[in-house]
C-alpha cells in the first residue's frame, strides 16, 4: 500500500558545483578564430567525403605537375648552361677594334682614333734614343692606354 505523496528514497549523488570565479570564465572566440576553425573543419569534411576516383584524379594531377616541374627545371638548367657558355667578348683584345665596333662597344671614329693612338705609342717605343720629352710622352700615353 502506498501513501499519497510518498516517494521512494533516491540515492543521493554528489554534483560538483561550477565555480563562477572571474579567472575561470570562458571567453567567446573571436571571428578570426571561428573562421580558422570553420575553414579547417570544411577542409577535413571535404577530404573525408572524397571518393576514390577523386583522390586518384588528384594524385594523377599532382604527378603531372611534378613531371612538368621537372621538365621546367631541365629547361632552366639548359638555359643557365647556355648563358654560362655565352661569352661574346671572350678572346677580345683591346686592340681588336673591328670586333669592338661589331659588338657595339665603340663606334668606328673612336676605333680610328685608338688605332692612331697605338701607332703613336709604337712609334715612341721604336725610338732607339728617345728624348726626355719622348719618354715622358710615352709614359703618359701608356698610362692612358692602360686605363682604356
Amino acid at each position: 500500500m502506498k501513501k499519497d505523496g510518498y516517494r521512494p528514497p533516491v540515492a543521493e549523488t554528489q554534483t560538483e558545483e561550477t565555480k563562477t570565479n572571474d579567472d575561470n570564465k570562458a571567453t567567446m572566440p573571436s571571428i578570426e578564430e571561428l573562421d580558422v576553425l570553420l575553414d579547417e573543419s570544411e577542409n577535413i569534411l571535404k577530404i573525408a567525403s572524397m571518393s576514390d576516383k577523386e583522390i586518384d584524379a588528384m594524385i594523377e594531377q599532382r604527378q603531372k605537375s611534378l613531371d612538368r616541374l621537372q621538365k621546367i627545371n631541365q629547361i632552366e638548367e639548359s638555359f643557365l648552361q647556355r648563358v654560362e657558355r655565352f661569352k661574346p667578348l671572350e678572346g677580345l683584345t683591346p686592340n681588336d677594334y673591328e670586333r669592338l665596333v661589331q659588338e657595339k662597344i665603340i663606334d668606328s671614329p673612336y676605333a680610328e682614333r685608338l688605332k692612331k693612338f697605338d701607332n703613336l705609342i709604337a712609334g715612341l717605343e721604336s725610338l732607339d734614343y728617345p728624348s726626355a720629352d719622348a719618354r715622358t710622352e710615352l709614359e703618359r700615353l701608356s698610362r692612358f692606354r692602360n686605363d682604356l
